[in-house]
């Protein structure tokens, strides 16, 4: 991959709902071949124009940029609201992330199916919102909560804690540790919907 001299910075609102292999190039700061090669290995998703030049969703762009952690999908996502989900049972995760995706397209979700890929995946983008589990294969959503709760550079993140198991986890200890919210599974999402509008307002997410 040879890179160019230099990188394109972009906001989000003024990057364009469709992108050419040249935009991308120099946000990514590869060239236009590396680009092309991207989209015909199915690397990168996107369409042929009627004159058969290569286009991409703004949509899918960001998502090719998170998926392979790109420094440029945190400077074209800033400003979003941004949620971690980190939960070891696929269909939960999937089934929140679809209602997100429906209810909140405003919002950045990332998923984690571990307790270590959530504390990592915390670090690298320090999303507005972590909604956790309580039982995680590695690391507790409680344990994560607490590292989350000692770091100054995490302060600003409101933590949801999620769990089946009422009655092994105490609501208001964790309300005590800092949790925003405790919900029990299984809970509608209306109920998280609710709490989420609570947090993305510009006085709670400088708290």
């Amino acid at each position: 991959m040879r890179a160019l001299k230099n990188k394109v910075s972009f906001s989000p609102d003024s990057l364009a709902e469709v992108l050419g292999t040249t935009d991308i190039s120099k946000i990514c700061g590869v060239t236009t071949q590396t680009v092309q090669s991207w989209i015909d290995r199915g690397i990168l998703d996107a369409f042929r124009t009627p004159g058969g030049h290569r286009r991409v969703k703004k949509q899918d762009f960001l998502e090719f940029l998170n998926r392979f952690q790109f420094p440029a999908a945190q400077e074209l996502e800033n400003g979003r609201f941004s949620i971690l989900i980190a939960d070891d049972m696929a269909e939960l995760r999937t089934s929140l992330s679809e209602v997100l995706a429906a209810r909140r397209p405003d919002a950045r979700v990332t998923l984690c199916d571990s307790g270590p890929a959530a504390l990592i995946q915390l670090g690298i983008s320090r999303p507005d919102v972590a909604i956790l589990d309580v039982f995680m294969p590695g690391m507790t959503g409680i344990e994560i909560l607490d590292v989350i709760r000692r770091k100054p550079e995490l302060k600003h993140m409101a933590v949801i804690i999620i769990t089946a198991h009422q009655d092994r986890v105490s609501r208001d200890e964790l309300l005590e540790r800092g949790a925003r919210a405790v919900l029990i599974k299984p809970f509608g999402t209306a109920e998280l919907l609710e709490e989420l509008e609570k947090i993305n307002t510009p006085a709670m997410r400088a708290n």
